[in-house]
């Protein structure tokens, strides 16, 4: 596993995300490196307003291979991405 973290500079919804989990839709987030798309498995609510724990793969743009786990907040469309090793 890595400890490399990626900053999510803006992404989708909180709605957009429910709906590329349920459908398998690619969602694409911004980070400093450039626009990278995802295929999510998992998006769960954090207690108290503490946002999104997000489970996914990158299937395409920097860090493709790759898949993470992580925060997001729908509100801000912020978040952070712990990569795992590329498959």
């Amino acid at each position: 596993m890595s400890n490399y973290e990626v900053l999510v500079k803006d992404g989708p919804s909180e709605a957009t995300l429910a709906h590329a989990t349920d459908r398998r839709a690619p969602v694409v987030f911004r980070v400093d490196e450039g626009m990278l798309e995802a295929h999510l498995d998992a998006v769960e609510a954090l207690p108290v307003e503490a946002g999104l724990a997000i489970t996914g793969s990158i299937v395409s743009g920097p860090y493709q291979g790759h898949t993470f786990v992580g925060s997001y907040d729908g509100k801000s469309r912020r978040g952070c991405f712990k990569l795992e090793s590329a498959s």
